[in-house]
Formats: C-alpha cells, sequence, structure tokens
C-alpha cells in the first residue's frame, strides 16, 4: 500500500469507515442517509497519502511523471477493466437498447477518465430519483481524483523550482479558492458543485497539505517527549465523531458539498493525525477494519453496479433480502479482485513505459463494445419496438424551450420548437414547467390545427405562479430567487403581448407537498415560514389564485391544467422487465412480479396505479371555478375507475417516466382542448 512515511494499518481502517458509509447509503440501510460523505473521506485519505508520495519524491529530487502514473495504473485500472467488463456483460444480457447505449456512454467517459463531467452535463443529480440506475455512477469520484493528479505534481513541482517557500501558502490559497468555488457554486450551479474537480479539489488538496506540513515538521498528534497524550486520544475521537456524525445526520437534502462538506473533511484529517490515538491504534487498526480497507476499493467499484442493475431489473424495487444478496455478493467479487487482480498486478515489475503502453492499449480494447453500443443503439435489432417506445421517450425529455436550472431569462423564440407571435396571428402562451414542456408537442400540434401560434415561457422546476411565490428547494438554494424573476418576466411577456389571447396553465402542482419533502412554495415578501404540509397548500392556492387574476385582468383567457397522474413506479422499467425474458426471469428471482406486466403489455395495453394527488387537483379545480377560468382534467383520459391509469394504450407508449408524458400520452390528455381551440 501507497503510504506516507510508510503503512499505516489505521488508514486502512478508516478507509473501511469511509467504504461502510457509502455501501450503507447506496443500499437504503436506514438510519445512514449522510454515508456519501464517505467518499469525502476518500478523497482527503487519496491526498495525504499520494500527495505526500509526490512532494517527497520531488524534494528528494527522484519523482518521475512516467512511474507516478504506472503506479497509479498498476493500483486503478486492472479492478476497473475488470468491473467495465462485468457490466458490460451484464448490459448485453439484461439491458434494453436504450440502457445499453446509456452505459456505453457511461463507460467510454470512465475510461477518459472524464466520467464526472459526462454526468454534470447529463444533468443528473446524484441525488435524483433516476441516479440509481445508473449503473457506472460511482466512477463520478474517480474521475475527479485523476484529473487531480494530472494538475498537483505540475504545481508541487513548479513551485519547489522557483518558489519553494511560497508552496504551503499557494497551496493554503488554491485549497480556500477551491472552496469558495464550492460554496458559490453550490448556490449557483449545484451540479458543479458536486461533480467538478475545482470544486472537489480542496478535500484532495487539504489531506496533501497535511501530508507536507507532517514530512516537514512531524504528525501533528502523536506520542513524542513533552507532548500529551491525551490530545491524540481526543483528536482521535473527535474526527470518528465528526464523520460518523455527518454519516448518520445528513440527508439527500443537504446542500452538498459546499459548507456542509467541511465537517466530514475536519474530521478525516483529524483522524489521519491522531496517529497514536487510542481509535488509530486500536480500533481503526483491527484486523476486520483493515481487511475490509484492504478490498474498499474493489468493493466501492462492485457494489453500486450490483445494486443499479438490480433497481433496474426489479423496476425500481428492490427488497431488502435482495439488497443484502447482492452487497455479499459484491462483497465476495471485491475478495476475488483483491487477490487474483489487485495484488499481482501492482507487484507487477514490467518497466514503466511498456506497462503505460500496455495498459492505453488495453483501455482502447475496452472502448470497442461501448463504441459499437453507440454506434448500434445499444442493439436496436434485438428489440425494436421497445427500441422506438425509448426514442420516444427520450424525444418526450429534450425540449430546446425548457429553461434549465441557473436560467432566469427568456430565451428568444427561435430557440424554441414552436414559433413566437407570427404576423400578428392570435397564440396560446403555455406556462409552466418540465410537465408543461411535456404538453408542448400536443398542444403546439393543436394550436397549429386551430391556426393559431403558440409561445412556451417554460422552465424546469418552476410552476407558473403569481409574482411573489415561489418553490424552494434546499439543494438549490439559488433556485427560488430564479424561478420567481422567471416567472415575473414570463407573466410580463403575456401581458404585453396583445396577439396572445389564451394562456395555458399547467406545473407540477403537488412536488413541493410532503411532511419529508426538501421543496416548499414560500412568499418572497415574508420571512421564511416553518415548512408544514398546510403551509405548502395554502401558498400553492394563493400563487396559482393570483397569476390567473394578473393574467384576467391583461384581458387573457385562462385554462388551468390539473396535473398528469403520476406512478410510484417508472413505466419504462416496467415495459422493460416484462418485454425482456432473461430480465423478466431475474426479476421474479429476485422478488419484483413480473408476470401481470407480461400479461398486460402483450395486451397492447397496460396499467399502473397512480399516486394520490387530489389535495393538489383540488386546489386546481377551486382557483379554475373561483376564477371562471377553463379546466383542463389531464386525468379523465388517461385512467379508469379504482386508480389505475394507463402508460401504454393501443401499443403507444404515454409515460417518459414516473410523471412527465410523452407526445402520444399529452395528445391522448389534451384531446378534449381541441374542440375548445376550433371553436375560437
Amino acid at each position: 500500500m501507497e503510504g506516507v512515511a510508510g503503512y499505516r494499518r489505521d488508514i486502512d481502517g478508516l478507509r473501511a469507515i469511509a467504504i461502510l458509509s457509502v455501501v450503507l447509503f447506496h443500499g437504503a440501510v436506514p438510519g445512514v442517509a449522510g454515508g456519501y460523505v464517505g467518499v469525502d473521506v476518500f478523497f482527503v485519505i487519496s491526498g495525504y497519502l499520494i500527495g505526500g508520495i509526490i512532494y517527497r519524491d520531488a524534494v528528494a529530487g527522484v519523482f518521475s511523471m512516467r512511474d507516478f502514473y504506472a503506479r497509479r495504473a498498476k493500483r486503478i485500472l486492472p479492478p476497473l477493466f475488470a468491473t467495465l467488463l462485468g457490466c458490460s456483460a451484464m448490459a448485453w444480457m439484461l439491458l434494453s437498447p436504450g440502457e445499453i447505449k446509456s452505459l456505453s456512454q457511461q463507460a467510454l467517459a470512465t475510461l477518459f477518465s472524464v466520467s464526472n463531467v459526462f454526468f454534470f452535463l447529463l444533468r443528473g443529480g446524484y441525488f435524483a430519483a433516476d441516479a440509481e440506475l445508473k449503473p457506472l455512477l460511482m466512477t463520478w469520484s474517480l474521475a475527479i481524483e485523476e484529473q487531480f493528479y494530472v494538475v498537483f505534481p505540475l504545481l508541487i513541482l513548479l513551485l519547489l523550482r522557483y518558489a519553494r517557500r511560497a508552496l504551503m501558502p499557494v497551496l493554503l490559497l488554491v485549497t480556500l479558492l477551491s472552496f469558495a468555488s464550492s460554496c458559490y457554486a453550490l448556490r449557483a450551479v449545484p451540479l458543479a458543485s458536486f461533480y467538478l474537480l475545482p470544486t472537489r479539489a480542496w478535500e484532495l488538496a487539504a489531506g496533501a497539505m497535511l501530508a507536507i506540513h507532517e514530512s516537514r515538521r512531524g504528525a501533528l498528534f502523536a506520542a513524542r517527549p513533552g507532548y500529551p497524550a491525551w490530545l491524540s486520544h481526543c483528536s482521535g475521537m473527535l474526527g470518528l465523531g465528526l464523520v460518523l456524525w455527518c454519516s448518520v445526520s445528513y440527508s439527500k437534502s443537504t446542500p452538498f458539498p459546499g459548507e456542509a462538506a467541511l465537517l466530514p473533511v475536519l474530521g478525516c484529517l483529524l483522524l489521519i493525525a491522531s496517529h497514536d490515538g487510542w481509535v488509530n491504534r486500536q480500533l481503526l487498526s483491527s484486523r476486520l477494519l483493515v481487511g475490509l480497507g484492504l478490498i474498499s476499493y474493489s468493493f466501492y467499484l462492485w457494489h453500486w453496479p450490483l445494486l443499479s442493475v438490480g433497481r433496474i431489473v426489479t423496476v425500481d424495487h428492490l427488497n431488502e433480502v435482495a439488497t443484502l444478496g447482492l452487497l455479499m455478493l459484491a462483497l465476495l467479487l471485491s475478495v476475488l479482485s483483491y487477490f487474483w487482480i489487485e495484488r499481482p498486478f501492482r507487484r507487477s515489475r514490467t518497466p514503466a513505459t511498456t506497462l503505460l503502453w500496455r495498459y492505453a492499449a488495453t483501455g482502447l480494447v475496452l472502448a470497442s463494445p461501448p463504441l459499437l453500443g453507440i454506434v448500434g443503439q445499444g442493439g436496436a435489432a434485438r428489440y425494436p419496438e421497445l427500441a422506438q417506445m425509448e426514442r420516444s421517450a427520450a424525444d418526450a425529455i429534450r425540449n430546446p424551450c425548457l429553461v434549465s436550472y441557473g436560467g432566469r431569462d427568456l430565451l428568444a423564440a427561435s430557440q424554441c420548437r414552436y414559433a413566437d407571435v407570427v404576423d400578428g396571428r392570435l397564440s396560446i402562451a403555455l406556462l409552466g414547467d418540465s410537465h408543461a414542456s411535456a404538453l408542448e408537442p400536443a398542444l403546439g400540434a393543436l394550436a397549429q390545427a386551430a391556426g393559431l401560434g403558440l409561445v412556451s415561457l417554460i422552465k424546469a422546476s418552476c410552476p407558473p405562479l403569481g409574482r411573489n411565490i415561489t418553490k424552494f428547494q434546499s439543494n438549490r438554494p439559488a433556485h427560488a430567487d430564479d424561478c420567481r424573476l422567471y416567472n415575473a418576466a414570463a407573466l410580463q411577456r403575456v401581458i404585453d403581448r396583445t396577439a396572445i389571447t389564451t394562456v395555458i396553465v399547467a406545473g407540477y402542482w403537488s412536488a413541493p407537498i410532503g411532511a419529508d419533502s426538501a421543496q416548499f412554495y414560500f412568499d418572497a415578501r415574508l420571512p421564511p415560514p416553518t415548512l408544514s404540509d398546510e403551509h405548502n397548500w395554502r401558498q400553492l392556492e394563493v400563487g396559482l389564485s393570483e397569476l390567473v387574476d394578473e393574467l384576467q385582468r391583461a384581458g387573457k383567457q385562462v385554462w388551468i391544467a390539473t396535473d398528469a397522474p403520476r406512478f410510484e413506479t417508472d413505466p419504462l422499467l416496467v415495459l422493460r422487465s416484462g418485454l425482456i425474458e432473461r430480465r423478466a426471469e431475474l426479476a421474479s428471482w429476485l422478488g419484483w412480479p413480473v408476470s401481470v406486466a407480461k400479461a398486460e403489455l402483450g395486451a397492447g395495453s397496460a396499467h399502473l396505479p397512480a399516486i394520490d394527488d387530489s389535495r393538489a387537483d383540488a386546489i386546481v379545480r377551486r382557483v379554475a371555478e373561483a376564477h371562471g377560468a377553463g379546466l383542463i382534467d389531464l386525468h379523465a383520459p388517461l385512467c379508469a375507475d379504482g386508480g389505475r391509469c394507463s402508460f401504454i394504450r393501443d401499443g403507444r407508449l404515454l409515460y417518459s417516466d414516473r410523471q412527465h408524458l410523452t407526445a402520444d400520452g399529452a395528445e391522448r390528455a389534451l384531446a378534449p382542448l381541441a374542440d375548445a381551440l376550433s371553436a375560437r
């Protein structure tokens, strides 16, 4: 094992704490809602160990970039290559064409150490509902480390050569700037704060600075003449307490990383610095934790793809027994990987240049299956009907007119799918969020058939409300202001355009409602409220009433759409597990009842029980009735008595995920509106 001034058993024990936190979090074990901080612990450990090696070798004049990357390759690549091969095998046996294409993109990004950038550009949050369905999501942290170790050695070499005395001040400045950027990005661009190197580098740099300090001045908390031993004991206990406290008290709704990452990073630094403390000598150096720490890298690689594929196959209904079984399988594979792959390859005495060329060639070979998966559309020819439905779902998600997170300005009409007011032609305006965006293709077709234009003013997670009521998301602190300002601008655009005579208002009305929700509606003119269900419902009704009232005073005819029915289960996963035979067999073995889904899919129509959104619907109906506005009921065309709603009808896919309609679904849901528009 690479280490600072010799092997330290306690650091392997600390790795065990980190991997247990991560695995228990990913396994959805109650009480470990913040276990993701284990990744931050890994970052600090990596910076301490690898950063220390770079510094000491550079000071001794023996540092070689070639040898350094050869050591990194031997350490990182063989287990990673094995995991990618395993994922490729699972994909071609169990996944659909769309899923194989997605996994292929993830694999290519992983091979080139840019998966963190890939997931950032994909706009898929680490805590998003579909994150668990990305089998290689865990590689984002590996990419962060590899990118850091491209920059860090060069910085150390330059500073040692030209500004040796400024080394620590410069590293401190870089660390502080990185931390500041993390805090800023958390409010402005949260995904960047989580996934990108500039906002994560401070965690690795903090570990490296500790290693450099110890190389120069000795350990911070270590037994030596005149030094009180109790400080080492206390720092170790405090450090462990901070890491464990964050693991159990943080959750998916905690704004992270930013300031919240300080505590686990500080805890890890204290633990590493407490060389001779009781926690380090007795607990972290125990045989069990050291053994788990030794296999922690392989365990990190294997546990997530197995859990992810398990959730994909069981339609995101992986039960506790199946979860435990998959984690035990991951642990077994990790032990085998450590003894049969990690240790043999790390002991290789192949010359560095030769070894790097071999790994590069192997990486190119391993890139071939992902390339085939992308070019061949995931093997669409195997399941042509399923592939076509997946394409319709993917098309429903893409809308160039949907303003993303962080945006607050209206887009130009040229950026949208449908033209703005042309030659004074009467037009409809669509106000709303991504649920409104899903209605746009069908509404555009209806508008064109009626000889009307369509103006789309839509922003992600920003339901259309009055000028002062907005939506707060704890993991996106700046979103409330962005949403409020965007809605105000959209409302003013509609009022100013006299050719816009009709306004369709649609949104994900029930999204923020729930006692444990990390989102809520609030009035920006008032002090932040105490979060409660009643407050949410009240502000929703107030905001919707204010919007409709202002539009009607401007002479606009207003229609309000209820929300589309939504499901606990992703219809696409039901579709895939019902149509892919091997997947259906594994789903049944893992405890998901696939037989009903297969029977319905065979008949060309399929249904799922819808979530009860009756209270949000009642508010929409009440506001429409109170203001004499039109009501668009999206439930009636899609649902039957008993609360079951269609997601496939007549062989056409109606949903792209749990809550968003496809173009076919929107067409069916808006069919009753056609006569009203034609009559204008």
